[in-house]
């Protein structure tokens, strides 16, 4: 095209438009309005099926140590030593690292 003429208006459009313009556009060409199907709630989970993914929010975590072990030694061991063992200077993340290197 030279530089002193004009583009033509009937040539097509050079310029992408998006899905919701052209959406818009035709509702404007039309003059009604086109209902949007709602949003489904459920997301796109690789491992889960798409009836566990819509479970999956119904889920509720019931986990319990039952042992012998735990109820009458570990679990008072561990009570008493916080209780009489430990400053209250100390913060909890630092006991747990400690733990986790004993």
């Amino acid at each position: 095209m030279m530089p002193n003429q004009r583009p033509n208006s009937s040539a097509p459009s050079t310029t992408a438009t998006t899905h919701k313009e052209e959406t818009e556009n035709q509702q404007h060409t039309n003059g009604t309005k086109q209902q949007q199907p709602p949003p489904t709630k459920t997301a796109n989970y690789y491992y889960l099926t798409p009836h566990a993914a819509t479970e999956i929010h119904n889920f509720k975590y019931s986990g319990a140590d039952l042992s012998l072990l735990y109820k009458y030694i570990l679990s008072p061991l561990a009570q008493f030593l916080v209780d009489y063992a430990t400053p209250i200077t100390v913060a909890p993340n630092t006991i747990t690292l400690f733990g986790f290197g004993w």
